[in-house]
């Protein structure tokens, strides 16, 4: 009897133990093995340039007017396609026009693959589709201010979309905006800001 007593009281006191002492240290368990999942976040660099700072004379008026090198991170797994936009919303031409912005380079349907543009980029050879700038021109025009507008920002904006857009080199970025409606993938898009003012000869 003693020892079926005895056995009954430690099973009884394991069986306490089990009740109590888990709960404190499944939580210290759990926090030590929870993980957060989060999506990548979208980015946009150019190489040698940091935000804010004055965007290089070679992709500018004041040098060979060329498009710069941009990279391209955190692109959703299920994107089809990017679109890019360089513009300049302090623009006066544009103010004149009554434009919310003056858009110096629209790139779209560049396929999803696609993580960096070289520097002067051909941008058919990578499938994508230069659209009409608001000098009505299919190519990039960089930052070209009149001295007298001081130093302009310039915006380059990397927009992920679920679809290639039924657009071709006519479509402006009036038309672009339109078409990416309801396909655009992030919140906001990726965005890098550079500054310039042309040098007075």
């Amino acid at each position: 009897m003693k020892k079926i007593w005895v056995i009954s009281v430690s099973a009884l006191v394991v069986g306490l133990l089990f009740l109590i002492t888990p709960n404190s240290y499944m939580k210290k368990k759990s926090k030590r093995y929870s993980f957060t999942y989060s999506k990548p976040e979208m980015k946009i660099r150019m190489p040698g340039l940091y935000p804010g700072e004055r965007i290089h004379k070679e992709y500018s008026c004041d040098g060979e007017n060329e498009s710069p090198a941009l990279e391209f991170s955190g692109i959703p797994k299920e994107a089809k396609s990017l679109v890019l936009i360089m513009e300049n919303p302090g623009s006066p031409e544009a103010q004149k026009r009554h434009e919310k912005a003056w858009v110096h380079w629209l790139v779209f349907n560049i396929p999803a693959t696609v993580t960096e543009l070289k520097h002067d980029a051909n941008i058919e050879e990578l499938g994508g589709i230069i659209g009409k700038n608001s000098w009505d021109e299919n190519k990039y025009d960089g930052p070209c201010p009149l001295p007298t507008a001081g130093t302009q920002i310039y915006f380059f904006k990397l927009y992920a979309l679920d679809s290639m857009l039924d657009l071709d080199e006519k479509a402006d970025a009036v038309d672009v905006r339109k078409a990416m409606e309801n396909h655009i993938l992030t919140e906001e898009p990726a965005k890098l800001t550079g500054t310039f003012s042309t040098e007075v000869r």
